[in-house]
């Protein structure tokens, strides 16, 4: 393990120093020890501290594409705030590792937020489009389809966590997937409305060409 790791984590569990850019930077890129370390100390601290950690992580690797932290959402997946576990997800968004397909399948059907849920079958979006486009295999692409079509049908799911699923689903173009789509546009609520054009576009099919284009207009 680098003495550089070593150090950002110690002062990331000093929980009366505060965290800083020059800290995170040293835990960029972790091996798989130091990702395992950091996992069982990160537990440890407390819930703002995690909350504050992961949500810098987060923004972090967004504004520059250099820094890694994959393997450190990765340890994140299973924390027990749902707020970690959801920047967690959400910091992943880059990652097509399969390895990630398995968690995200058990969030987006178990995890007790609403937050997290949707943030998974956001992230399992990417799964799909890689599946459709064949770089991904039949069974892992179909345990991702099912796993999205499961939840975009359950009637009992939040609506937050049903249009993100649909979104999700929507670079596949089939009669399943209009049906889906059309259903969704014809929902009472507007923001189940809003998702069902977001797929009209996601699947560039011309069949919705027509209804997106008369949206243009809508007040919303």
């Amino acid at each position: 393990m680098s003495s550089q790791f070593i150090a950002a984590l110690d002062a990331l569990m000093d929980e009366g120093q505060p965290v800083t850019r020059d800290i995170l930077l040293g835990l960029s890129a972790p091996s798989r020890a130091e990702a395992a370390l950091f996992c069982a100390r990160f537990a440890s601290i407390s819930t703002a501290r995690r909350r504050e950690i992961a949500t810098l992580l987060f923004e972090q690797a967004e504004s520059d594409f250099m820094l890694d932290f994959s393997d450190l959402f990765v340890a994140c997946l299973d924390d027990a705030d749902a707020t970690v576990r959801c920047r967690a997800v959400e910091g992943l968004w880059e990652d097509e590792r399969t390895l990630l397909i398995a968690p995200l399948v058990r969030l987006l059907h178990s995890d007790p937020s609403t937050e997290v849920r949707a943030a998974a079958a956001v992230s399992l979006g990417r799964f799909v489009y890689l599946a459709e486009c064949d770089q991904l295999d039949a069974r892992r692409g179909e345990m991702v389809r099912q796993a999205l079509r499961q939840t975009a049908n359950d009637p009992e799911e939040q609506i937050e966590v049903t249009r993100r699923a649909i979104e999700s689903l929507a670079y596949i173009n089939d009669d399943e997937m209009r049906r889906l789509i059309d259903r969704a546009y014809a929902h009472g609520d507007e923001r189940m409305r809003e998702s069902a054009l977001f797929a009209m576009g996601r699947s560039a099919d011309r069949f919705w060409a027509e209804t997106v284009l008369g949206d243009l207009l809508d007040p919303s």
